[in-house]
């Protein structure tokens, strides 16, 4: 597993500089957690099958101040790389997080990160799909449906209903 943070280029403040750091226990704790679903370990043993590696890039609100390129996947043309954020709070003030329902007000890290697992090309594998054409009305709820409701469920948080459209993640199904 790598691990990476963005700091400040001095040089050029609009290309952050990637910096190799350690794993955040916080990050740690959500990895742990979610290994403990079905679908995490079903997407660990197939990140062992494929030898693939998981990278993470920490996002912090010094390089990107509104927080739009945290939870991405393949931001950088790796498909197991996840950007993200451990500054929940100020992810979940930013305007364009604002969605029906209160799936993001009960969003954590862990609950997150799972969702990000659901886009990355392990994830994908581990539920049988082995190339991925993106489309926001169909990746998006089957990543909240299958990655983050499992999370979700596991800890007794509030199941996600709505992504973009109202219960488009709760009338997922599998094939769609």
């Amino acid at each position: 597993m790598n691990h990476f943070t963005e700091k400040v280029n001095p040089e050029d403040p609009s290309e952050p500089l990637l910096v190799a750091t350690g794993l955040p226990d916080e990050l740690r704790g959500s990895l742990v957690k979610f290994g403990a679903t079905d679908i995490g370990n079903k997407v660990y043993q197939q990140f062992i099958k494929d030898g693939a590696t998981a990278t993470f890039t920490e996002v912090t609100t010094a390089t990107d101040p509104d927080l739009q390129v945290a939870w991405r996947v393949g931001f950088n043309g790796n498909p197991n790389e996840i950007h993200y954020t451990r500054n929940i709070s100020a992810w979940k003030a930013a305007p364009y997080t604002k969605r029906p329902g209160d799936e993001i007000q009960s969003a954590t890290l862990g609950s997150l990160i799972a969702h990000e697992f659901g886009h990355t090309r392990s994830g994908l594998a581990a539920i049988g799909i082995r190339q991925n054409t993106f489309k926001l009305s169909v990746d998006e709820p089957r990543a909240s449906a299958l990655f983050e409701n499992s999370y979700r469920a596991k800890y007794n948080m509030p199941i996600k209903r709505t992504y973009r459209k109202e219960n488009d993640v709760l009338n997922f199904r599998s094939g769609n």
